[in-house]
């Protein structure tokens, strides 16, 4: 029996509600491990602490459902119809987890900050147009909206401290002078802006305090956005930001990557509410931007292209050019100005071909003191003249009119322009004396609804600081070194974010942080952990069952003396290899010997495979890229087996775009599975690769690797077994806005292994993580797990992937009214109990052992207190031993929970479920359904845009699927977002006879 590990006093009866929050303040907001913290007196609300992402759930949700808030909302476990699902995360149970084969000491990545709780901040409105349309609101990227702040407090108007987010918000301790001004940006040639500052609220700090002593009023999340926004505000005048992370220039010597693309380091920081108090969330980032350098000598670097030498373009140069520039902000060489101008794309004519019409005067203008001497002198003469003519004046105004008419006009006649035609060379060469060396190239298009703007290539630099967001699988060398860098160790992370905690640029320092009343602390805080004990694990088929415990630390296994839990009979498969005409016949041979090596491992695993395929095919590589023909293809290779197969074993030379065609066409119109890998893996293969190929057909096929000896869930009993279910949403990729997103759920379709999961996907609007075809996607699954199973779930576990705190109550909303709605329509009176859990991957939170030398934890650690919510139903689990880098804890939280799971409870099933994922023989970073889920949205995401190409093949979905998207809704084949998932029939579905399989795997 394990031995339990207490992390914090609790309490064992809960006596009313307020002496509860009572005690939570004394749990949370005092406890400061006497490593890092000084002892604090229990009146003082200096050190405690909050989240810059958490919204005011409480408050949101009572005033939109009309339920009385109390602690009961947070905690209850009542069973309700859906649409009155929980408003709000469930409360923590009082009894934190015991259990664990033995403790641990940990770092994490969080500080502690101080601030004051009588300060009150006032928060304006900023709202900045442009005077030719002041009715009409701009966006403004934030560097250029942080220039235009920063010129409005220059002046002797705006003397006071303030902190401002680049966007609406301005924050100031002492009143600001409301109004419009007008203010000139020095960086865009003093182009002007009416900004205009308006109170909009008085923000008192003394709430966030109150939070802490334990009101049940939520998290202000106003207050926490200004503190956080005042924290970002000395970084960001001495750093640029990308989102929420901040990076110094390149201008380190070794800050490239090939490719013209440069990793720069940076941080990423967020404030936090926890059971210590407020903390500030810092972490150590990598990220890839452009090199600021010449456009051709990126081009040079990215496409492999010296354009000075050729100084021609063919078409497909061009369309690739295109594609690699669009987008980019350039700034020119041949004058001193900080003006940005954006590629929209290239001119169709060289700069050679090309010309404009040029405005010259006719005639030089006279100078400003000659027009101010000959205005002087016909003043005089009037006046002298009115001095003479007395009341003769009036009479000949009309006549002096008409002069003075005359004389204006014959003025603006001088200072007139003509136009003449000029080619672009001569003008460069006659204006700026510069001699264009690549005429015959075409030049940039900048233009913008101001007017044309063309610029020739060989005088534009990459402005600096802009993200590389495009997919870097087509340059592997920077994306292998990208992944080293970002690959840091424990002792170099935790070396790192100290520096750059203690930095000048950091977010520690500078007068806004002082004046705002905050104080972060430098050291990291210090905290126990627990490391769970790994299950016990059945291998071997029926009748020779093997257990086995993995070994304490890695909790990793093999299968040299051991099979597969369950492997299935393959009879019917072929293999197909991708290559060159000219070398079929060799290819054919390795083919054969390839599938002669796998067919016998898999023997060895205990997976029965026929020893020769039915069919060994080379196929021309090119067809990967014609769908008609790779169709042809595949349907001949069916043919050829007699019609049925289980799985063709494909080999491709390298990764190609074409894989998506393969998998749509197999597995969605012919209806077959396939296998895919590498040629450089499968010539002369070695045991581990062939074992590890070996899973992943297993488990596509319907077999299983592992299984745990006893179920997994035995809370409650195992009356009716529990499904699990993962659900996660996959978006289009940057700058793909049209594409629709991706939703996938997945059902466990056996008990009480629980190792094999059905899929179901669905297209949804683009960008909308709220999965709206839930409801049928959850009943399609209940009925293929009821007929495998032979009968319905007497209980359920959603996992849901993907959602951030601020989405919760659209989860508890939405997609828990919707699962309910789906057991309803299963059987009259059917309602199994549910829960809800989210599980969390891309998060800062980075954990340790408290060494002198920082290590990963243990595989299996588990931390439910300290960094935690002081309220909510959260823990964070690394259930995997890291290999490269620094172990990423997942975040779990439980939103809703009708099962009543003690903390022990829930933490050991989530462990023990990462033990069972198919495709490897130790336990996985998040819980399978998770997992699964994932790869089965990337599924369908694949199946679009293959089906994208398919129909519009003059279009890439990666670089112009607005296009494709809206021929497709002409075409009737993808309908619009307003209506539901089920009519999304552009996206293909795979074939009934793969529902039940795990294709996606």
């Amino acid at each position: 029996m394990d031995a339990p590990l207490r992390g914090r006093a609790t309490n064992t009866k809960r006596r009313n509600d307020k002496e509860h929050h009572e005690t939570q303040f004394i749990q949370f907001g005092t406890f400061r491990p006497a490593s890092n913290v000084s002892q604090q007196n229990s009146g003082d609300l200096r050190q405690e602490t909050i989240s810059p992402n958490i919204r005011d759930h409480d408050q949101n949700r009572r005033s939109q459902l009309s339920i009385p808030f109390n602690v009961s909302t947070y905690q209850s476990n009542s069973r309700r119809p859906p649409e009155e699902a929980c408003p709000v995360p469930i409360h923590r149970p009082l009894q934190v987890g015991t259990a664990g084969v033995r403790s641990v000491r940990l770092l994490a990545n969080y500080s502690p900050v101080s601030f004051n709780p009588h300060l009150e901040i006032l928060h304006y409105d900023v709202d900045i147009r442009l005077p030719e349309s002041p009715s009409l609101e701009i966006y403004l990227p934030k560097y250029v909206a942080r220039q235009v702040h920063a010129e409005l407090f220059s002046g002797q108007f705006f003397t006071k401290i303030s902190a401002y987010d680049g966007r609406k918000n301005l924050y100031s301790i002492a009143p600001l002078p409301e109004g419009k001004y007008t203010v000139k940006n020095p960086d865009e040639n003093l182009r002007q802006y009416i900004v205009t500052v308006k109170l909009v609220k008085s923000l008192q700090v003394n709430r966030l305090a109150e939070y802490f002593r334990g009101s049940p009023i939520g998290v202000p999340s106003d207050v926490l956005q200004a503190l956080d926004v005042a924290l970002d505000e000395h970084p960001n005048r001495c750093r640029f930001s990308v989102g929420r992370s901040f990076y110094r220039p390149a201008n380190e010597p070794d800050s490239g990557i090939g490719c013209g693309i440069v990793a720069l380091r940076g941080y990423q920081k967020s404030l936090k509410v926890t059971e210590q108090g407020l903390v500030i969330n810092t972490d150590y980032t990598v990220t890839p931007f452009y090199d600021s350098i010449p456009v051709l000598d990126f081009l040079k670097e990215n496409l492999g292209i010296d354009f000075r030498e050729r100084e021609c373009m063919t078409d497909t140069e061009r369309t690739d050019v295109e594609k690699c520039l669009r987008g980019l902000a350039v700034q020119v060489t041949h004058r001193k100005t900080n003006q940005k101008n954006r590629i929209i794309g290239l001119t169709s004519r060289s700069a050679r071909e090309m010309s404009f019409e040029m405005e010259e005067e006719r005639q030089k203008e006279k100078s400003a003191k000659d027009r101010g001497a000959e205005g002087g002198d016909k003043k005089k003469k009037k006046k002298k003249k009115k001095k003479r003519n007395g009341g003769r004046e009036s009479e000949k105004g009309e006549e002096e009119k008409r002069e003075n008419k005359k004389t204006g006009e014959e003025e603006r006649g001088r200072g007139e322009k003509k136009k003449r035609i000029i080619g672009v060379v001569e003008y460069f060469k006659e204006t700026h004396g510069i001699g264009l060396k690549c005429k015959e190239l075409p030049c940039l298009d900048c233009s913008t609804k101001g007017g044309l703007n063309y610029i020739p290539m060989e005088l534009c630099t990459i402005v600096e600081g802009q993200r590389f967001n495009k997919d870097m699988s087509q340059w592997e060398s920077a994306q292998r070194e990208l992944r080293k860098r970002c690959c840091a160790s424990p002792v170099e992370r935790c070396r790192t974010i100290r520096e750059m905690m203690s930095a000048d640029d950091g977010p520690c320092r500078g007068e806004v942080v002082h004046e705002f009343g905050l104080t972060v602390e430098g050291k990291m805080t210090e905290l126990p952990g627990r490391v769970l004990r790994p299950p016990e694990l059945q291998l071997g088929p029926s009748g020779r069952r093997q257990r086995l415990t993995p070994r304490d630390g890695d909790c990793q296994w093999n299968l040299q003396l051991s099979h597969v839990f369950e492997g299935k009979r393959i009879d019917c498969w072929a293999i197909a290899g991708f290559g060159r005409p000219n070398a079929f016949h060799r290819m054919r041979h390795l083919l054969h010997s390839f599938g002669a090596s796998l067919s016998s491992r898999c023997g060895e695993l205990g997976i029965p495979m026929r020893p020769q395929p039915l069919g060994v095919l080379p196929l021309n590589v090119e067809a990967l890229g014609n769908p008609p023909e790779l169709e042809r293809h595949l349907a001949s290779v069916l043919g050829e087996v007699g019609g049925h197969l289980q799985i063709l074993i494909c080999v491709m030379p390298g990764r190609h775009p074409g894989y998506k065609h393969l998998k749509r066409i197999s597995e969605t119109k012919i209806g077959f599975l396939t296998q895919c890998c590498l040629s450089r893996h499968a010539w002369g293969a070695n045991p581990q690769f062939l074992a590890n190929l070996a899973l992943k057909i297993n488990a596509k096929v319907g077999g299983s690797t592992v299984a745990l000896s006893r179920p997994v869930d035995r809370q409650g009993g195992t009356s009716g077994g529990v499904v699990y279910m993962g659900a996660d949403v996959n978006h289009p990729g940057p700058g793909d806005s049209d594409a629709p997103s991706i939703a996938a759920v997945v059902a466990s379709v056996n008990w009480p292994a629980a190792n094999r999961y059905a899929a179901k996907i669905r297209a949804q609007k683009s960008r909308e993580e709220c999965m709206q075809g839930m409801e049928g996607m959850c009943r399609e699954l209940l009925q293929v797990s009821s007929r495998a199973r032979g009968g319905l779930p007497a209980r359920i576990v959603l996992f849901r992937d993907g959602v951030s705190e601020g989405q919760f109550g659209k989860v508890l909303k939405d997609e828990l009214g919707a699962l309910k709605r789906a057991c309803s329509s299963m059987a009259n009176g059917y309602a199994p109990q549910i829960t809800v859990v989210v599980a969390q991957k891309r998060h800062r939170t980075r954990l340790f052992t408290a060494e002198d030398v920082p290590k990963n934890v243990p595989a299996g650690t588990v931390v439910d207190t300290v960094i935690v919510h002081p309220r909510e139903f959260d823990f964070f689990l690394c259930s995997h031993s890291g290999g490269l880098g620094t172990s990423r804890a997942t975040h779990y939280q439980v939103l809703y929970d009708e099962h009543g799971y003690s903390s022990d409870g829930i933490q050991s099933m989530v462990n023990s479920l990462c033990y069972t994922f198919a495709r490897c023989t130790k336990p996985v970073s998040l819980v399978p359904p998770v997992y699964y889920a994932d790869l089965a949205a990337y599924r369908g995401r694949l199946y679009w845009e293959a089906y994208a190409e398919s129909q519009s093949p003059a279009s890439t979905v990666s670089s112009s699927s607005s296009a494709t998207t809206s021929s497709l809704l002409s075409m009737g084949s993808f309908t619009s977002s307003s209506t539901s998932s089920s009519d999304y029939s552009g996206l293909p579905l795979p074939r009934s006879n793969l529902e039940t399989l795990m294709y996606y795997c």
